[in-house]
């Protein structure tokens, strides 16, 4: 899986992106892969003014966690918007969220409720301690896509056995 490397300032909603991460709950960092929500979500706790990192895991360590993923996410990126190559060569992408879904640089709350049901059961929806999260590089991650949702994302055309219909 290809990878391009960036800053975590350059991070918005709808980029799927790798960091590695250590949980509360873990002595190891681990790979996480998620689809970016809220990249710098404002929270109060205990009256300490803190930043999180919002999005909806696809992947821990390389391994899916949604069953029947390719699926699943893809019903997910319709709902939220229209995908976008960042490197098509890599097949880097992003998810390009609609104007009424976004606020602040960040999306709403009814953009997760709008997935939800989808998700059924699987619990993929992330909070991560901004601070933390920043300690680590942070990549767009590359996601496989059949070839004929991918010629369908790029505008092209093709034929019933795949090929290039000009």
């Amino acid at each position: 899986m290809a990878r391009i490397g960036t800053s975590w300032s350059r991070i918005q909603p709808g980029d799927i992106i790798t960091f590695n991460y250590k949980s509360k709950n873990s002595t190891k960092q681990r790979l996480q892969t998620i689809l970016v929500l809220n990249p710098k979500w404002y929270i109060v706790v205990d009256n300490e003014r803190r930043f999180t990192l919002i999005g909806l895991k696809l992947a821990e360590q390389r391994v899916r966690t949604i069953k029947e993923a390719s699926k699943v996410v893809s019903q997910i990126f319709n709902r939220l918007g229209t995908l976008e190559a960042i490197d098509e060569k890599k097949d880097i992408y992003r998810v390009v969220m609609k104007s009424q879904d976004l606020f602040w640089g960040g999306t709403k709350r009814n953009v997760y409720k709008r997935v939800r049901y989808l998700l059924g059961k699987e619990p993929i929806y992330r909070s991560y301690d901004w601070e933390q999260a920043r300690k680590s590089a942070v990549f767009y991650e590359s996601l496989p896509l059949p070839a004929g949702l991918k010629n369908r994302i790029l505008g092209r055309r093709t034929g019933p056995s795949g090929e290039r219909v000009l």
